[in-house]
Parts: structure tokens; C-alpha cells; sequence
């Protein structure tokens, strides 16, 4: 059978710099690539277009890559579901063509994996799974520089997207790979992957293994902090992220497994107690934030205007328009009335979703 490898972290994790490893190594790499970012100077190594496709997907059933709920997991039998497999199963070939292994990368597949579980099995391709794992408070402090998030919310990601990730996996082949590995000795870390993927990588010479050296540098990782920062009321997220790096050592560790299903239970039961009652405050912040985009816009446009109608009067000329100076003068005065009603309500706003931000 053809294989897929998976790439399954969270966001700002190393998977990136995982599948970029794998690429280089001969693994087949999607067609068309998401351009590199000043947030990732090597480039993502994932498809523009599937991504895109996921973000569809996941708003489909009321989600979005932020989320730290659980999807919908009866979305999964809809017919919205069957509409994205009859989209997925033709915009996979393009991206890999006949490839016989190629590395599929997302983070958004953590959310959705069995939906790709489902579509790979009906294309007759086999998955294998390397979970990379970063410090959370590195990717939480990371998310806070990159999107403006709190603390709070980037841990919460995180432990939504490794959960889901580890506890869909279990059945599959599979690595898990501390981002220090790889940045440490990332020969070892990829001949442990393949190891426990049963796969050998098709370019490993000592040209490749030169440019993965310059490919894989110290200065790609622009958050550094220790496990024991994270603060105490974290102790999910803390405990989580332990037992990940037990199971990267010893991948059939029960004690490890068992934490983990603990964790996820008692989230899991936080998330459908809670969740509603953030999804209103955000659905408020939602619109309060569109209207306040608006008012920035007509703020702007009346600003610009206000310009227009004071050079003009400033020419002590007559407009093209026949316009003298007074009715020049009198709409001047209406315009920077109606910018200072707009200026207004947008600083109220303001007001609100602060207090929104406290509420959350």
C-alpha cells in the first residue's frame, strides 16, 4: 500500500521542521506549499490548499483552528462530511500524485483526524504518525507573539490538539518526537522515527545530512522556557505534556496512557460544561470586533474627506464643483462631527471588548 506519513502537533510544536526534515530525506512533499512567513523563515511544508480545505471543514461544523473544544464528533457521519471526502479524496492526488510515501502536515488535523483516517483507508493508503511535542509554554508564548493570545488560551490549544492527536493514534503506527530531539541530534531523531514507522528514508547521504545541519538551526526557535513555569492551575496541561515525553520513551507505557485518558476525561468534561459559555462571550466578541473594524473604516474614509474639504478651503478658490467657501465650510463641519460620533463609539467599543477579555 501507498503511505502517508502524519504529521500531527500543535501549532508552533516543530512540525514544520519535522516534515521539512522528512522532505529533504526524500519523503514526497505536497505540490503546492504554503510560502514561508517571518513567523516560519524555513517554510511550512504543508499544502496551501488543503489547509484552506481544513479551515472549510472545521467551519462546517461550527469550529475554527483556535478552538480548544471538542469537534463535533457526529459531523463525522453527516452529509457534510461526505460533500469534504468527495473534495479531500481528488486534492489529495494532485498535491502528492502517485507518491508511494509523502508526509502530510497540519495541525488542523490533529482536530479532524478521523475524517483523514476514513479518507486514506477508502484510498488505500496506510498511516503512520510522528506526534511532534513542544514545552506548551513555549507554544503559548508563542501563539501570544505571533496571533496576540493569552497565556491562557495558547495552553488550552495546545492541549486540545496533543490529546485529540495522541488518543486517535493509539491503533496506528506512530512516533513521538520532543522538539529538543530534533534540534539536538536530529540524526538520532529521524533513525528513531523510521525505526518505529518501519520505513527506511530514501536520502540520507552525507550532502543531505549538510543542508538538514544548516535547515535545522538554534535561531528557528524564538521561545525558550522551562516545563516548571507554567503556572500550577495548569496541572492538566503540566501532566499532559509529562506523559507525552514518557510515551516518546517508552511508546506502550500504560501509566502514561492511563494519565492521559484521565486528563482527557476530566477536559473533556470541562469543555462541554464551560465551552457554551465562552462560545457566547466570543460570539459577542465576534461581532462587537466586526462592528468596531466598521467603524475604523468610516472613521478613516470621513477622516480623508475632512483632508479633501480643508485643502480645498485652504486654496481660497471655488471647488470644481461651484461650491463656495461657506457650503465648503458648513460640510467641513458636518464631517469632523460625524468622524467625532464615530471616534466615539469606537473608543465605547474598545471599553467592551476589554471587559469581554476580563470576563473570559
Amino acid at each position: 500500500m501507498r503511505k502517508a506519513i502524519l504529521v500531527l502537533g500543535m501549532h508552533r510544536s516543530g512540525t514544520s521542521a519535522v516534515a521539512g526534515v522528512m522532505a529533504q530525506l526524500g519523503i514526497a512533499a505536497p505540490l503546492t506549499l504554503m510560502p514561508a512567513t517571518s513567523d516560519n523563515e524555513r517554510g511550512y511544508w504543508e499544502s496551501l490548499r488543503l489547509a484552506a480545505l481544513h479551515d472549510e471543514l472545521l467551519a462546517s461544523a461550527g469550529g475554527k483552528w483556535d478552538d480548544w473544544r471538542a469537534f463535533d464528533r457526529e459531523w463525522h457521519s453527516s452529509a457534510s462530511a461526505d460533500h469534504f471526502k468527495a473534495r479531500a479524496k481528488p486534492l489529495l492526488e494532485e498535491e502528492f500524485g502517485k507518491a508511494d510515501l509523502f508526509v502530510f502536515k497540519d495541525p488542523r488535523i490533529c482536530r479532524i483526524l478521523p475524517f483523514w483516517t476514513t479518507v486514506l483507508e477508502e484510498m488505500q493508503i496506510a498511516p503512520l504518525v510522528v506526534i511532534p511535542i513542544r514545552s506548551p509554554l513555549e507554544v503559548a508564548r508563542s501563539l501570544a507573539k505571533r496571533d496576540g493570545f493569552s497565556l491562557e488560551k495558547g495552553l488550552l490549544i495546545w492541549l486540545r490538539h496533543v490529546l485529540d492527536a495522541e488518543r486517535e493514534t493509539r491503533h496506528l503506527p506512530r512516533a513521538i518526537v520532543a522538539m529538543d530531539d530534533l534540534f539536538e541530534d536530529w540524526r538520532g531523531a529521524m533513525t528513531k522515527i523510521g525505526r518505529l514507522l518501519e520505513i527506511e528514508w530514501p536520502a540520507f547521504d552525507e550532502t543531505i545530512a549538510v543542508a538538514i545541519d544548516n535547515f535545522i538551526s538554534r535561531d528557528l526557535r524564538h521561545q525558550t522556557a522551562p516545563t516548571d513555569g507554567l503556572p500550577a492551575m495548569f496541572a492538566w496541561t503540566i501532566k499532559a505534556y509529562d506523559a507525552m515525553l514518557a510515551l516518546r520513551d517508552q511508546p506502550r507505557s500504560r501509566l502514561a496512557l492511563g494519565v492521559l485518558d484521565e486528563v482527557s476525561a476530566t477536559f473533556e468534561l470541562a469543555c462541554a460544561f464551560m465551552g457554551p459559555a465562552f462560545a457566547e462571550i466570543e460570539a459577542k466578541v465576534a461581532h462587537v470586533g466586526g462592528e468596531a473594524a466598521s467603524l475604523r473604516s468610516q472613521r478613516d474614509e470621513l477622516s480623508r474627506k475632512c483632508d479633501g474639504l480643508a485643502a480645498l478651503l485652504n486654496q481660497r478658490k471655488p471647488s470644481r464643483n461651484g461650491l463656495d467657501k461657506p457650503v465648503l465650510e458648513e460640510r467641513l463641519i458636518n464631517l469632523a462631527a460625524n468622524r467625532e460620533r464615530a471616534q466615539r463609539r469606537l473608543q465605547s467599543i474598545q471599553v467592551t471588548l476589554a471587559a469581554a477579555a476580563t470576563q473570559i
